[in-house]
This record gives C-alpha cells, structure tokens and sequence, in this order.
C-alpha cells in the first residue's frame, strides 16, 4: 500500500533546510536537490541523524518510519572543514610572524 503523507519547508536559511514530514507508514521522503555525500540530516528535537541516500538516480532520500518528524537538512562538504582549518592555521602563522617582527624593533 502507499503510505499516505505530506512534507512542509518549515524554515530555509544559508546552513540548511527544516523540513517537517508526517507519514502513515514506512517512505523515504525525497528532497529534488542533488544527492552527495555531504549532505547530513539530523532530527531538530534531539540531533539524532536520519540515513541520507541517493534517490531516483540523482536526488536525496531520506528513510523515515511512520508518524511526524522534523529534520534539518545541511550540507557539510570536508572541504569546507579542512579549507576553515587552512585558513586558521595561516592567520596563526601571520599573527605569530608579525609578533616577531614587531619584537626586533627597528634596528638596521
């Protein structure tokens, strides 16, 4: 049998969506952005993550159970981490570089 639901965009911001999703039984509720391995969503009572897979070839699936959830859908590339690392670590290493300069003075 079809599960019978309905999905609402409850809020939308740079970070991500909040989607709430009632179903009667088992679905994958499918989100028509492009699937990547990125993508993380967790429930926004309690940050307990829901499974989030490839669906009809391109799009995002999420596997819910029956009854009412409210997810938070992000995007969280590595690259955005380890880019937000680099950059930390090279305003350290020009901090620490002019520290050092300013403590020689100006003798020539």
């Amino acid at each position: 049998p079809a599960a019978e639901g309905s999905a609402v965009v409850v809020s939308s911001d740079s970070a991500g969506i909040v989607v709430l999703a009632r179903t009667s039984l088992p679905a994958v509720h499918l989100v028509t952005d492009a699937y990547s391995r990125a993508w993380r969503a967790n429930a926004v009572e309690d940050g307990a993550s829901y499974r989030v897979m490839p669906a009809d070839s391109a799009f995002i699936g999420i596997p819910l159970s029956a009854g009412e959830h409210r997810i938070r859908l992000e995007y969280e590339p590595r690259s955005f981490r380890w880019g937000a690392l680099v950059s930390l670590l090279s305003l350290a290493a020009c901090a620490a570089w002019a520290l050092s300069r300013r403590g020689r003075g100006s003798a020539s």
